[in-house]
């Protein structure tokens, strides 16, 4: 009940940042961002935020200490942004680098926007075109919870 709880709370924390940074993107760009391309942006970084969520919760549950959750948490953020092109783009990056990132989620969602820079939004929404890279985001969360799920079920196993 407690987990569950927590993963809500996140959840909840998360979705209300997501919220808020693109309502000001919106203050900001104004009717520039009033367009199909927008829509996909949202769906595709409101899926890598729920991503966030459970590597965060993942995290939380490996270690209690703050210092070594911070340290684990900058190691990874800067790691995967780093292997799957979010500093460098994938175009740039090697062939064996991009097999190694096909195993992250950073990869995922960074692979989404390159196909929604390259898609034709002229022809009307549908998501179809960027299945893969959603799809492979939302394996990554509900494997990360799975485990997570493991990982809590024993310790309290371990320590009954």
């Amino acid at each position: 009940s407690i987990n569950l709880q927590l993963v809500l709370g996140n959840t909840l924390f998360a979705l209300a940042t997501w919220l808020i940074l693109f309502v000001l993107a919106f203050l900001m760009y104004g009717k520039a961002l009033y367009n199909i391309g927008a829509v996909y942006y949202a769906i595709n970084t409101l899926t890598y935020t729920m991503v966030c969520v459970a590597i965060s919760f993942l995290v939380g549950n490996l270690t209690r200490s703050r210092g070594a959750q911070a340290a684990i948490v900058n190691v990874l953020s800067l790691g995967l942004s780093f292997i799957s092109g979010v500093f460098v783009p994938q175009a740039i990056l090697g062939e064996s680098v991009l097999k190694i990132a096909r195993f992250l989620p950073t990869y995922w969602y960074v692979r989404g926007n390159l196909r929604i820079d390259q898609v034709d939004l002229t022809s009307g929404f549908s998501i179809g075109f960027m299945s893969t890279e959603l799809n492979m985001q939302l394996i990554f969360i509900v494997v990360l919870f799975a485990v997570s799920a493991l990982l809590i079920r024993y310790k309290r196993t371990s320590n009954a």
